[in-house]
C-alpha cells in the first residue's frame, strides 16, 4: 500500500464537528417532535418535527460516508492485517466495551420504564436480538 501519509483533510473534521454539534438541536427536538421517543411533550410541535426531519435526513448518513472514506484512506495507508488491527483498536473495543457497560443497562432501563419488559419473556430468540439490535445501532 501507500506508505507516504496522505495530507489532512481539515474540511472533513469540521463538517464531523458540525455534525455532532447538530445532535444537540436534533436530541431536544426529539422531545417536543411528534415522533414517539423516550420523553415526549403532551403538544408536540409542527415546526420542530419539520426541523427533527430536516436534520435527520441527512445528518448520520453524512457521518457513514465520512467514516468510509477514512478507513479507506486507511486501507490505502496499511496491509490488511495492519488495517484490521487498527479497526478493531479504535472501533471495536469500544464498541464491545461500551455494551455491556452503557448499552444494555439503558435497553432493559428502557424497558421498564415504557412497559415492555413484562413481554420481553415470551419473545423469541430472534424479535429479542433484533430489538437489541436495533437499540444498539439506532
Amino acid at each position: 500500500m501507500n506508505p507516504v501519509p496522505a495530507q489532512r483533510e481539515y474540511f472533513l473534521d469540521s463538517i464531523r464537528a458540525w455534525l455532532m454539534l447538530l445532535g444537540i438541536p436534533f436530541h431536544i427536538s426529539l422531545i417536543y417532535s411528534s415522533h414517539t421517543w423516550h420523553v415526549n411533550s403532551a403538544e408536540p410541535s409542527l415546526w420542530l418535527t419539520l426541523f427533527n426531519d430536516f436534520i435527520h435526513s441527512f445528518r448520520m448518513q453524512v457521518f457513514f460516508v465520512i467514516s468510509g472514506y477514512f478507513s479507506y484512506m486507511l486501507f490505502l495507508r496499511y496491509p490488511l492485517k495492519k488495517w484490521w488491527k487498527v479497526r478493531v483498536e479504535r472501533v471495536g473495543i469500544p464498541m464491545l466495551t461500551a455494551i455491556p457497560l452503557l448499552t444494555l443497562p439503558q435497553f432493559i432501563m428502557l424497558q421498564y420504564v415504557k412497559g415492555k419488559a413484562e413481554s420481553w419473556p415470551g419473545l423469541s430468540l430472534y424479535d429479542k436480538y433484533n430489538t437489541l439490535a436495533w437499540e444498539l445501532i439506532s
